[in-house]
Formats: C-alpha cells, structure tokens, sequence
C-alpha cells in the first residue's frame, strides 16, 4: 500500500490529504516529530514533508506536484476542476495569512499529537520563530486581538468568497479546495474562534467527506 509521509499540523500536507480521501484513495499514514531530522533525510536526502511513498517504494516531495500526480490517475468521478486564480481569493488570503500565523504558531507545539511528542519537538519549534525574531509567548498574549481581526475575516469570507458548504468556487470540488482548506481546518485549534455558520458547515463537511481530523478537540 503506498505511504503518506506527514505532520499532522502541517498544512501542505494535510492538503495531500484531502486529495487523498476525497479521491478514496487508501494509504498508510506516517507521522514524524517535527524534530525529527533524520527520519524524513533518509528517505529524501532532506528534511521536509509530505513525502508521497508510491506503490513501487519511489518517493515523490512538494503537496501541489503530488496532487498532480495523484489527479494523473483519477477518473471523471473523482478528478477536480481546476484552481480559479480567483483575484478576490488572493487578495483576502494577503490579509488573512498574518492573523492565521499569530494565532496557531503559539498554539501548535501544545496539540497532543505525534509532530510535538517530544520535547526536541517543541524545541525545534521555537528555536525555528526565535531565528526569525517572533516571540511566541507574546503572540499568545494577542489573542483577543487577533480572533477579533480573524473573526471578520472569516466573516468576510463566508459571505463573499465561499461559493457553498460544498465547495469554495463554482462549479465542484477544485484545487482551490485542497490548496486552501487545511488553513481552515488548522484553526480550528484557536478556543473562542468562533465560525460563520456557512463556513462551519463547509469546513466540517469537506474534511469528513475526506477523513481529515479537525482539531477541535484540542481548542486552546
């Protein structure tokens, strides 16, 4: 059976994911710490991940490139549209990424899963923002602030990007879907965040379809 190589918090992964379970197609799942520099190195000479291990033991890196592939086998039932390039998208994800950043880097070494097992984990973590002069502890200090900044752009959002609970664009499940997605479900870790209704219901619905884990059990 071929090998999906991850971290669950990692969106680039989880976006692999999604392509997978909604594409029903079976793997086995591999989580590594996010310490972990070895595990990752022997397999692709570096440590990065998704590594996608196929059914002949060849491994292929990068999230969008392994999609393609994926997509390179799929049949009209399960082949999705392509992405938009919609202007509005972009244009809100510009304001969206800095506020998704305050809010989860400080929370995602404390999730109780396989990347932050270890302390070398959290470590590795920290000393990866501190090299880029972000303090996490006063990033959790901002919350109020940034779920109030987050909370109308999540407004915005729902009412004037999200096309229905089923999907992002017109028209079906696209790339859009899997390229954007996993953000949204990664923020489902921030406590009193709370989701329009519309893009609750898409958020919950898609990553069920595709047997992806939301983290709100682990809000914080």
């Amino acid at each position: 059976m071929p090998t999906l190589h991850l971290y669950d918090h990692c969106p680039y992964c989880i976006r692999v994911e999604l392509a997978l379970g909604l594409m029903g197609i079976k793997y086995d799942r591999v989580l590594y710490g996010y310490g972990d520099m070895t595990g990752p190195t022997k397999l692709v000479g570096k440590k990065m991940l998704p590594i996608w291990e196929d059914d002949a033991g060849k491994f292929h890196v990068e999230s969008m490139d392994i999609v393609s592939l994926l997509q390179s086998y799929a049949t009209a039932e399960n082949l999705f549209k392509p992405a938009s390039n919609r202007a509005d998208l972009k244009e809100w994800w510009s304001r969206f990424t800095p506020v998704y950043s305050g809010l989860t880097r400080p929370r995602f070494p404390r999730l109780p899963v396989k990347d932050f097992a270890e302390k070398a984990d959290v470590d590795y973590h920290r000393s990866k923002y501190d090299k880029q002069n972000v303090d996490l502890n006063i990033e959790m200090s901002k919350t109020s602030e940034y779920i109030k900044a987050m909370s109308a752009l999540l407004e915005e959002f729902s009412e004037k990007i999200l096309y229905s609970t089923e999907c992002m664009t017109e028209g079906g499940v696209s790339l859009d879907d899997i390229i954007y997605l996993p953000w949204f479900r990664n923020l489902t870790v921030v406590k009193g965040l709370e989701y329009p209704t519309k893009l609750e219901q898409y958020t919950s619905a898609v990553c069920a379809k595709a047997n992806v884990e939301l983290y709100k059990q682990y809000k914080m």
